[in-house]
């Protein structure tokens, strides 16, 4: 069954770690409100929102979270990001899924999961996803199916 989304992504965003806490994206086709749009490839331009709405926290040692990559209307990427969790490796940790958000000012067009193990951190806007951490990137298509399971 299909999930009902007003704002979704209509193609693969190919999501990749850049440098220096940016991710990279392939060109997007996404719907907003009934309308089309098309943003041009990224290279180390899309950065993770580092403060106000969508933003928790960066992660310490055995922490983490999902950050779910939107688009607006003008083609400016932002992130949400999940709740703070314990990581695999912490004492304490207890599987979770995380639901995919279904914000009505932006499409969501992937989701990063960073994984901090005891050693690691990520300090968002600054840390490359996948470097002294573990990055999985979730690229989506219309109806974004399963939740996350962290």
């Amino acid at each position: 069954m299909l999930s009902h989304r007003d704002n979704y992504s209509l193609g693969f965003a190919a999501l990749a770690a850049g440098t220096l806490g940016t991710y990279n994206t392939g060109a997007i086709n996404y719907s907003r409100d009934a309308r089309g749009f098309t943003k041009a490839a990224t290279t180390n331009a899309s950065t993770f929102t580092t403060s106000g709405a969508g933003f928790v926290g960066n992660l310490g040692n055995n922490q983490q979270s999902v950050f779910f990559v939107c688009l607006n209307d003008a083609g400016t990427f932002s992130t949400i990001q999940s709740a703070i969790e314990i990581a695999l490796s912490g004492v304490g940790y207890v599987s979770k899924s995380v639901e995919w958000p279904n914000p009505s000012d932006r499409a969501v067009v992937g989701a990063i999961h960073i994984s901090c193990s005891g050693a690691q951190t990520f300090t968002v806007g600054t840390t490359v996803p996948g470097t002294a951490n573990t990055a999985v990137f979730y690229n989506v298509v219309g109806d974004y199916g399963k939740p996350i399971v962290i």
